[in-house]
């Protein structure tokens, strides 16, 4: 995913980095490029951000969209290795390899960002019945209660159901906290890569003298995007 503005002199240079560094000898799959400014202009402080919604769009739907009003390059553009994508084409496999994009994105000011996303693990090497996840995965285990009191007594619980079960599946746990619990007042959550961590964690939490404090009712979450300056 190229930054992409359509610029002469920036087009030529990203599009050289890009063959440069992807364009292997080795390389089995072939390196597609595209750029959402074509979709939706050019959204300035936020592009990076927008270019990383699509790429995830892409990943979660294994589907590289067209640059839109693309039809004949600029001339001098290295595209000898590189695939400009002019219809909805399915995302190419190959024996071994992950989806992955990059995405690029440049600050007018020099701030320069390149992120890498991997597609998600297939849903077989996630173990199920075991208390450790394949590959010691971490995963989030959220508690909450009406009261303070409910909560220390809830992550009593959970210890001492967890010390009789030691094999008990810890990404079916996540899940049904995370997804078929309801969210109460009074919160607290750890993040573990097995039962022994887990346990571990709820003793810790348990043995602190750390107060917990409730989530203030009507709380929202809010996103600042400082541009290229860091004021804020």
């Amino acid at each position: 995913e190229a930054h992409g503005t359509g610029t002469v002199a920036g087009d030529n240079q990203e599009l050289s980095a890009i063959s440069n560094v992807f364009a292997t000898p080795h390389r089995s799959l072939p390196l597609y490029v595209g750029s959402l400014k074509g979709n939706i202009g050019h959204t300035e402080n936020t592009s990076g951000l927008a270019s990383m919604l699509k790429s995830m769009l892409m990943l979660d739907r294994l589907e590289i969209p067209p640059v839109v009003g693309f039809e004949t390059p600029k001339p001098g553009l290295p595209l000898d290795a590189i695939r400009i994508p002019k219809a909805l084409t399915p995302w190419p496999h190959a024996e071994g390899v992950k989806p992955r994009i990059s995405v690029n994105s440049f600050g007018f000011g020099g701030a320069n960002a390149h992120a890498i996303l991997e597609g998600p693990p297939d849903d077989t090497s996630i173990g199920s019945t075991s208390g450790r996840v394949d590959g010691s995965s971490p995963l989030l285990f959220p508690f909450s209660a009406q009261s303070k009191t409910s909560l220390v007594s809830m992550l009593e619980s959970y210890r001492s159901w967890l010390e009789e079960r030691p094999h008990v599946s810890l990404v079916d746990l996540s899940y049904t906290l995370r997804e078929r619990r309801s969210a109460f007042p009074w919160r607290w959550w750890c993040v573990a890569d097995s039962h022994e961590a887990l346990l571990q964690r709820l003793s810790e939490r348990l043995a602190s003298t750390t107060a917990v404090q409730p989530t203030p009712p009507g709380s929202k979450v809010v996103f600042v995007f400082s541009g290229h300056g860091a004021q804020w």
